[in-house]
């Protein structure tokens, strides 16, 4: 039997994921669609809510655009975010395609990592990780 080594941390090169870019952009966009398809007399009302519609997407839009970059989760809960330290609070979400992550750190409170936006092995070790329990959010700190 072969002995079972396991790295107590994952290196994550995180880029724009497609998929999760055009989902966000077509939610969005069919909301602002379905707002302009009304009765004229509710047509300035509806102007003025797709255009706080479109300036939330575009708040969103750069929101995930700065969650790219060079990432390391430690198996303690702590991680190296662009030379910065912070930790993971909770693992939100973990599915096939997305892994959601609450974290504390200078640049976001949430870390949205997209199957398709870093490497396959990469984004497998981290799912691996988490269902082995190897990822320990840091208990002590106030959930969001």
């Amino acid at each position: 039997m072969l002995p079972i080594t396991t790295a107590s941390y994952v290196d994550l090169k995180l880029n724009l994921s497609p998929r999760l870019n055009t989902a966000l952009s077509l939610s969005y966009f069919s909301a602002v669609l379905f707002l302009l398809i009304v009765p004229p007399v509710f047509l300035p009302l509806s102007y003025l809510f797709a255009e706080a519609l479109l300036f939330e997407w575009q708040r969103s839009y750069h929101y995930y655009l700065a969650q790219q970059g060079p990432l390391r989760l430690y198996s303690d809960g702590n991680i190296r975010w662009y030379d910065q330290a912070g930790k993971v609070i909770a693992v939100k979400l973990v599915t096939r395609w997305l892994v959601v992550l609450s974290i504390t750190h200078h640049r976001n409170q949430w870390l949205i990592i997209g199957y398709d936006g870093c490497d396959a092995a990469q984004y497998r070790q981290l799912k691996m990780m988490i269902h082995l329990g190897l990822l320990k959010p840091d208990s002590g700190h106030n959930k969001p």
